[in-house]
């Protein structure tokens, strides 16, 4: 009975220290976990941080591009209109290099292939990664424009070289200026440098430039350093402007043209709820409905019809109609509250 009793009691004895153990097991891996979550956690901030800088700095370097390419745009206009003389092109240098020159906005992005790599960014930035792989894509999407940039510049730069353009002295000069005033082809090689690709490739920066602005807007937020006053203060800082606000029975065609082209624009969201932003026609017509998530954002272009930019006015409204109504400006931008 003894025995029985001795035995019964060092079993309830080893059971209890495997117990403890198997629990001192659980312990140690749930700590690990944690660890190792808060590892990845401040992992991932690094990397968020790390990309903001890079976002200020493309956005404003690509601010720099675009008014770059808006001047040069200016002086292709002015040489398409044939109003161009000898004497401008011998006082200004610019004009005679619109087609042998580019620039190169500065894109960096170290951190982007390491965010969009991580499967789980975490509660914090869970819903981050759909605008990270939209960054991607528009970034890709500009890569492929700038080689066909690149490639007519060499082009042109080859056939000046045959032509003798880099020769120097006044008869090299005047050949030279004849040129520019009298070739059909070199007009036709200008208008479509400008129209087809200077003119997509400033579309597509000032996209990317919004998405950029829009994605450092959206971590901000997500942080808690997206007030109302300071967003829109950091928005202009980057060259952006506010959409203008109109009454809500205005219509497009009450509206002045604010572009000759497309352009893109940044619509933001500061609530914490779903927001529909209707893009109106000249009628005053819904033409599509914009979605804008909570604390997020979306870009959006103007539509093009037969010349005529429709699209120009958005309006918020509820079950009762219109709430705010407003009209784009270039470069333009909603924020709403």
């Amino acid at each position: 009975m003894i025995e029985n009793n001795q035995v019964t009691k060092y079993f309830f004895y080893a059971m209890g220290e495997i117990i403890l153990v198997v629990i001192g097991i659980l312990i140690a891996l749930q700590v690990n976990n944690w660890n190792e979550q808060k590892r990845q956690e401040q992992k991932i901030e690094v990397l968020i941080n790390n990309l903001k800088e890079d976002l200020q700095e493309n956005i404003l370097d690509a601010n720099r591009v675009i008014n770059w390419n808006i001047e040069r745009d200016s002086l292709m206009r002015f040489v398409l209109s044939r109003e161009v003389t000898k004497e401008d092109y011998i006082s200004n240098d610019l004009l005679s290099g619109l087609l042998r020159n580019y620039n190169i906005p500065l894109i960096a992005a170290n951190s982007l292939p390491s965010l969009l790599e991580t499967e789980d960014l975490g509660n914090t930035y869970s819903n981050l990664k759909e605008r990270l792989n939209l960054y991607k894509y528009v970034l890709e999407e500009e890569k492929e424009l700038f080689t066909l940039i690149k490639q007519q510049v060499y082009d042109e730069i080859q056939l000046g070289a045959s032509l003798d353009f880099d020769q120097t002295g006044p008869e090299s000069l005047d050949d030279r200026i004849n040129y520019y005033l009298t070739d059909q082809s070199y007009y036709n090689r200008l208008f479509n440098f400008k129209t087809t690709l200077i003119g997509n490739y400033n579309r597509r920066l000032i996209a990317r430039r919004n998405v950029e602005v829009g994605l450092l807007y959206t971590i901000n937020a997500i942080q808690g350093n997206a007030s109302i006053n300071d967003s829109n203060q950091w928005f202009q800082d980057l060259g952006m402007q506010p959409f203008t606000t109109i009454a809500c029975n205005q219509t497009t065609f009450e509206i002045p043209a604010q572009t000759n082209y497309r352009n893109s624009f940044l619509f933001a969201n500061t609530t914490n709820e779903d927001v529909y932003v209707d893009q109106l026609g000249v009628n005053g017509e819904v033409i599509k409905s914009l979605k804008i998530e909570p604390k997020s954002f979306i870009t959006s272009y103007l539509i093009g019809l037969d010349n005529q930019y429709i699209g120009t006015a958005f309006q918020i409204s509820n079950n009762q109609g219109c709430v705010n109504a407003y009209t784009a400006v270039k470069h333009g931008y909603l924020l709403i509250e």
